[in-house]
């Protein structure tokens, strides 16, 4: 599953998510938020390791939490 957080944020969860970030598809304007509740700053998605394989072969569309899915690009 993958995770939102900001480049900040992500850091203590290095080993978890791979290094891949993704921009979530903004329309118009982007209001994915880093997933920290002290933190105000947009989020990137950041993709498991097997999510990364899926991303590679086109896949778009993520699961983060439990029923939010996001697309990237």
């Amino acid at each position: 599953m993958s995770g939102v957080f900001c480049d900040e944020c992500h850091k203590k969860y290095k080993g978890v998510y791979s290094t891949s970030r993704k921009t979530p598809v903004q329309s118009p304007n982007q209001a994915i938020y880093c997933s920290r509740p002290d933190c105000s700053r947009l989020g990137l998605v950041w993709l498991s390791q097997e999510e990364d394989k899926a991303y590679k072969c086109g896949q778009r569309i993520f699961t983060c939490g439990w029923y939010v899915r996001i697309q990237v690009q």
